[in-house]
């Protein structure tokens, strides 16, 4: 019986990994894809970060925004299209965004309210 357990977590792996590669793959080709997006002027209504996980602790950042586009507002919170960083790294990256500050962000045409402020694959 105690045989069995890593059958099971084997067998999870196999049929999860397909779905992670592809799920990943479309996350970069959007990411990519966003860099040549329309821009409007959005503001930070508010930046932190935030602590997740517990071995090993990570941060992300907790950054939303409002962008207004043909009249219409909009709020968003999509930072970038990857987003786990160190405690120190994450204190950087909303140190460039606080609250009140006005940043371009980065619009899907096809879909006004899918928004990121920092578009493209980095890190």
């Amino acid at each position: 019986m105690e045989n069995i357990l890593p059958v099971i977590v084997g067998a999870a792996m196999v049929l999860a990994g397909p779905m992670i590669i592809s799920y990943s793959r479309r996350t970069i080709r959007i990411a990519k894809a966003a860099q040549h997006w329309p821009t409007v002027e959005g503001e930070i209504k508010q930046s932190s970060v935030e602590e997740f996980g517990t071995h090993p602790v990570s941060y992300t950042c907790n950054i939303s925004y409002d962008y207004e586009i043909d009249g219409k507002k909009n709020e968003a919170d999509r930072v970038s299209f990857f987003g786990i960083f160190t405690l120190e790294e994450a204190t950087s990256f909303t140190q460039q965004f606080p609250s009140g500050s006005r940043h371009p962000v980065y619009y899907n045409p096809d879909n006004p309210t899918f928004s990121v402020l920092v578009p493209g694959v980095y890190g």
